[in-house]
């Protein structure tokens, strides 16, 4: 079956947008991850706005030595893009 992971990025939050989804899909390729698709979700209302460019990545079972290793590098880099 395999394991998902979801990173959502806010993207009113951020203004590199483009630099953090070539992060990530080249973090996933080099880790061998089974397939990534990335998706869009947006809300509306007036009061609390949502915009969220969600990635979803997905490893096989066999592979959970890369996916943990997946998770390190993603979230290290992902401090990294922040404090710039």
């Amino acid at each position: 079956m395999g394991y998902t992971i979801d990173i959502a990025v806010n993207t009113i939050k951020v203004n590199n947008l483009m630099e953090i989804e070539t992060i990530i899909l080249d973090t996933a390729k080099l880790y061998e991850c089974e397939h990534i698709y990335t998706t869009c979700e947006q809300d509306g209302t007036l009061k609390i706005p949502r915009h969220h460019y969600v990635f979803t990545v997905i490893f096989l079972d066999e592979n959970v030595e890369n996916l943990v290793k997946f998770i390190l590098s993603a979230y290290i880099v992902m401090i990294i893009v922040k404090i710039r």
